[in-house]
């Protein structure tokens, strides 16, 4: 680690270079990223059941 005296903490220069980037920019959301999956999820299974629901009205349609 490295030992900072206090006249080098008085030029905004060197103070810079100790400030921290915000906590977002180091340790960014997937949130984004959840949301997306989960509605492509809904959307999938509604076209799945769309589908299934038509395919059994047909079928039953040409055998009843």
């Amino acid at each position: 680690m490295m030992a900072v005296d206090s006249e080098s903490l008085d030029s905004e220069s060197n103070v810079e270079d100790y400030i921290l980037p915000p906590r977002s920019i180091v340790h960014p959301s997937a949130k984004g990223k959840l949301t997306r999956m989960f509605y492509s999820t809904i959307v999938t299974l509604f076209v799945l059941l769309i589908l299934t629901l038509i395919g059994w009205f047909l079928f039953n349609s040409k055998h009843g």
